[in-house]
């Protein structure tokens, strides 16, 4: 049972790290077109061909109404607030987990984000901290946070490593957004 659950556990992460910005379009003729999505409106898409990686702009009213739903979700998965894990560092005797902290959003964010990292074993955390915005993060920028813990990366600690975390973004005490993600294979020793 454990090992199924940590199967499914990393194809969940594998599947969040491996999702491609490459999808394919259709407008109201028919006709597709593979594209990366560069930047989003109400109105249009700023997009890069595939395979020839020239951008252009395209009006969403132009596309079939799959193609502008695809657009819309991406748009709402890009304005968020987001985290990212950078590095672990082993600092005296503990493994100090970074994270960055960014804001997607089109408007400053104040609130918090709670952090819990995952083991490998089924069921296991070892330890959460909450961060709470000391004043607004601006949009498109981030900050980078850390907290410690006594488990390491599965470089270290194997099979009863952290190996993922998931976050939760409240704004007034409200979840608006959250996410998970492995944890970086990025490791650095301070204590040699």
């Amino acid at each position: 049972m454990r090992l199924h659950a940590i199967t499914i556990l990393s194809t969940l992460l594998f599947s969040i790290a491996a999702r491609a910005d490459e999808i394919d379009l259709v407008d109201k003729r028919g006709r597709s077109l593979s594209v990366e999505v560069v930047s989003i409106t109400d109105e249009d898409a700023k997009v890069r061909r595939v395979s020839d990686e020239s951008e252009f702009v395209i009006k969403l009213e132009s596309l079939s109404e799959a193609s502008v739903e695809k657009l819309k979700a991406i748009k709402a998965e890009k304005e968020q607030v987001k985290v990212t894990s950078l590095i672990v560092k082993k600092v005296d005797g503990k493994f100090r987990y970074f994270f960055d902290i960014r804001n997607y959003t089109d408007k400053p964010f104040e609130g918090a984000v709670e952090l819990v990292l995952h083991n490998k074993m089924e069921g296991v955390t070892n330890g959460s901290e909450s961060f709470a915005t000391k004043q607004p993060i601006q949009s498109g920028l981030g900050t980078v946070v850390f907290f410690d813990a006594f488990t390491g990366p599965s470089s270290v600690h194997g099979d009863a490593s952290v190996v993922a975390f998931s976050y939760t973004v409240t704004i007034d005490g409200a979840a608006v957004f959250s996410g998970a993600a492995r944890i970086s294979d990025k490791l650095e020793d301070l204590n040699q």
